[in-house]
């Protein structure tokens, strides 16, 4: 893997994220909140 530049640590902090992304971050909020939920692993 090549070592990331300046530029491209800038755009990765100021891209859109993808609904997968959104939902996995939700999901793991909702975790956080209710320690009770199964755990996928």
């Amino acid at each position: 893997m090549k070592q990331m530049t300046f530029a491209d640590a800038e755009y990765a902090g100021k891209r859109k994220q993808t609904r997968k992304e959104l939902f996995l971050i939700e999901m793991d909020r909702m975790r956080s909140i209710n320690p009770t939920c199964p755990s996928a692993g």
